[in-house]
């Protein structure tokens, strides 16, 4: 996904990678539960990434199996961010064992919030299944399906759009971010 936003690289990135009632309500519309975001950490690990863990019971929509999963999700600010110009922020997401297949994969994204002008960023956003072990061709199809049409609907059509559109549901935190010229 590539789209260009108006809104800087700060108010993306704390629209979508902190403790916000945009990204609750955003994470409630998809069926999202027990949901505790993480604090940032103030110190960089060994890589010089600062993380945040994140924990949710998520939504299924697979044809198949249950119909929720409990998962954790740990966030990377990369240390290539630079803040006001550039973020590059790397997601994990590791379902419960109790989901079938789910020891042999996670989902990984990254997100790219780069600033255009003074006003306007463009966001990334590339996400894969990452495998680590062998799976049946029948199961990492659904699997791929999932994430593909995850990324599209989800990400594109709902969060990025609320974004552009201000709905009255979040004016008042986002009139903070919009300027008389």
């Amino acid at each position: 996904m590539d789209l260009v936003v108006n809104f800087t690289v700060e108010q993306i990135f704390d629209l979508l990678f902190t403790d916000t009632s945009f990204f609750r309500s955003f994470l409630d519309s998809q069926g999202t539960t027990d949901i505790v975001l993480g604090e940032w950490s103030d110190t960089v690990d060994a890589s010089g990434s600062k993380t945040r863990s994140n924990t949710f019971t998520i939504a299924l929509h697979a044809s198949f199996g249950p119909k929720t999963t409990p998962s954790c999700e740990t966030q990377f600010i990369r240390k290539e961010s630079k803040p006001g110009s550039f973020y590059c922020v790397d997601c994990e997401s590791l379902n419960d064992p109790s989901l079938p297949y789910a020891e042999n994969f996670y989902v990984w994204n990254r997100y790219c919030i780069s600033r255009l002008t003074k006003s306007t960023s463009r966001v990334t956003v590339r996400s894969k299944i990452c495998y680590r072990k062998s799976v049946f061709s029948l199961v990492k199809g659904e699997g791929q399906l999932i994430a593909d049409s995850g990324l599209l609907s989800v990400t594109n059509l709902i969060m990025f759009r609320k974004l552009i559109t201000v709905p009255l549901l979040f004016e008042s935190e986002l009139e903070r971010y919009i300027y008389v010229v």
